[in-house]
């Protein structure tokens, strides 16, 4: 019989992902240092599911912030974010790239342009208005 599970929890046994997500967006480390310290978190969490007797380990189920923005993204649901913008899904983490739109949508900052990027919430987590 052959094993198989949904996904991992992609933030890490001590919330590695949190950690070095923070220290990207306080510039303590740089997009490279982000990309590689993803991509050792990455092989980590697929060994644990190998070494666990997982046979089929799940692949495409890690996202740096938000998994239903990069969803959004991927399907072009984003209203007026333009095509050259969406992330080039699954392109974008062999790329090594992390987009500007998505990081700005999960942030929940303004585009260079000033015209607001109509998200909101409190709680940190990006709302599309939908406006």
């Amino acid at each position: 019989m052959l094993t198989h599970n949904l996904g991992y929890p992609r933030i890490g046994t001590n919330r590695d992902l949190k950690k070095i997500v923070e220290s990207y967006w306080k510039g303590d480390i740089d997009k490279s240092k982000l990309v590689e310290s993803t991509e050792v978190l990455r092989v980590m969490h697929w060994t644990k599911q190998k070494e666990a007797g997982i046979d089929r380990v799940p692949s495409n189920d890690f996202s740096l912030y938000d998994q239903v923005l990069d969803t959004a993204l991927l399907v072009g649901a984003i209203p007026g974010l333009k095509r050259q913008n969406r992330l080039p899904w699954p392109s974008a983490m062999k790329s090594k790239t992390w987009r500007k739109p998505a990081y700005r949508l999960s942030r929940l900052t303004n585009p260079p342009s000033g015209r607001g990027c109509r998200c909101g919430g409190t709680t940190g987590t990006a709302i599309w208005s939908g406006r």
